[in-house]
């Protein structure tokens, strides 16, 4: 699944709940870091070309891809 806005909103509604201006301060500011990075950790998708990498038969072709950490 594809890092999007609507997934990460919905991330942070379910961490953070009904929260009023004065809760998000302190430990919530946290809450909301952390949906943040395991969102990005969980479905981020790094795609790099493939070109000028080298494998042990020879020259790679088309794309890599691989997660975030």
């Amino acid at each position: 699944m594809a890092l999007t806005a609507a997934s990460l909103k919905a991330k942070l509604i379910a961490e953070l709940g009904a929260a009023t201006d004065q809760d998000m301060q302190g430990d919530n500011l946290e809450k909301i870091a952390k949906a943040i990075v395991d969102e990005i950790k969980q479905n981020g998708v790094v795609t790099v070309p493939a070109s000028g990498l080298v494998a042990p038969n020879g020259p790679v072709t088309g794309s890599a891809t691989g997660t975030i950490s």
